[in-house]
């Protein structure tokens, strides 16, 4: 049987002792003093503070206190518990607010891709348009420029005229000085003064370039 009553003496003289020979643990102590655990381990603590320099003071906790400061760490976790349920509802809240946001600006990029590319696609459509309408315009200048050219050959033909005119002006000019220098024959008998008068053949061939060249004239004031 373990004796009881042992008293500190005895338990720092067994620390001392053993202390020396191997590492110190209160069933080591108890085993060569004898006695309860809890008187050991009581004597032990003490001995340890006081080889440490600190004076042992033994304190008693009452079971008010004790029920007291249980009450106050009990409170003290449900706050705590609270706060942290709080900042978790608070963190979803923000978790589901920029899941939110970020939806929003998705969509919105959605958006503006789909526009971008129906603008892209109308662009393309004026793109096609135009280059179709440049072909045509292309196309009926070609056709203008031949159906200018083809135009162009009569004028530049009748550009060629007026040197042929010319010359047949100058052809009337010459019959015109020819006839005026020429005398006129005398007829052995004179006409009836009633018989109208003819233009000799001469006077006829005159006539007929004198009406040609102003028919030239003409043509060429036209042109």
């Amino acid at each position: 049987m373990p004796r009881k009553g042992i008293s500190y003496e005895q338990v720092a003289k067994a620390c001392t002792e053993l202390e020396k020979f191997q590492r110190l643990s209160v069933r080591a102590i108890q085993a060569k003093t004898g006695g309860s655990m809890t008187t050991v381990l009581k004597h032990y603590r003490r001995w340890q503070r006081e080889s440490s320099g600190q004076k042992g003071v033994e304190t008693v906790i009452s079971d008010r206190l004790r029920h007291a400061l249980l009450s106050e760490l009990d409170e003290t976790a449900v706050q705590s518990r609270q706060a942290v349920q709080q900042e978790l509802k608070e963190a979803q809240q923000r978790i589901e607010n920029t899941r939110k946001e970020a939806d929003s600006k998705h969509r919105r990029l959605i958006q503006q891709v789909q526009q971008a590319r129906r603008q892209q696609t109308l662009l393309e459509h004026k793109k096609n348009d135009a280059e179709q309408r440049a072909s045509v315009a292309e196309s009926q200048l070609r056709s203008a420029h031949a159906l200018l050219s083809n135009r162009m050959k009569p004028l530049q033909e009748e550009r060629l005229k007026p040197r042929s005119n010319e010359t047949a002006l100058q052809q009337i000019q010459d019959l015109k000085r020819t006839s005026e220098n020429k005398p006129l024959e005398q007829e052995p008998h004179a006409r009836p003064v009633e018989e109208p008068l003819q233009d000799s053949p001469q006077q006829k061939k005159v006539s007929t370039i004198k009406k040609q060249g102003k028919k030239v004239q003409q043509s060429l004031f036209d042109f």
